[in-house]
């Protein structure tokens, strides 16, 4: 497997727990529940990354399993904006992902304004939503692996 198939393995695992994750927390509006599953899922592939890069051996399944949901959660509200895109492999995505992630980037390399004010309200609801998840776990320390074990899929 190349790298950068795995990279599209990482995002498809990332959507997939995207949607667990607004499904135990939010219902953001339906027009925006798309752009705040593609803030999740950049949420979720960057602290895989950044985690899978510390522990090149163990398999991005593994990794995110292992994520404590309240940390990610707190990674998103202080993580600067521009580093939720690194290492998205942004050539490799489907045309619907690739849109939304455009439409987010550029949201996030704007002048402050309407879009950043749009950008930093789903991040928002975003992070409600994980912690939200976390709060329907039994756990004192829940991680994705608990909620995708908990929640049908």
């Amino acid at each position: 497997m190349t790298s950068g198939e795995a990279s599209i393995d990482v995002w498809d695992l990332c959507g997939s727990l995207a949607e667990l994750i607004l499904t135990a927390g939010i219902r953001p509006p339906h027009g925006e529940r798309t752009l705040a599953r593609t803030v999740v899922s950049l949420a979720l592939h960057a602290a895989i990354r950044d985690r899978a890069a510390a522990r090149p051996s163990r398999k991005a399944s593994a990794v995110a399993d292992d994520l404590p949901i309240r940390q990610l959660a707190d990674q998103l509200h202080s993580r600067p904006r521009h580093e939720l895109f690194a290492a998205l492999p942004l050539s490799q995505l489907g045309e619907q992902d690739r849109t939304r992630v455009d439409a987010l980037r550029l949201m996030a390399y704007r002048a402050p304004g309407l879009a950043t004010i749009t950008l930093e309200r789903l991040v928002e609801e975003a992070r409600t939503a994980l912690l939200r998840a976390a709060d329907a776990l039994p756990s004192r320390e829940p991680t994705l692996g608990m909620l995708r074990n908990r929640l049908p899929q």
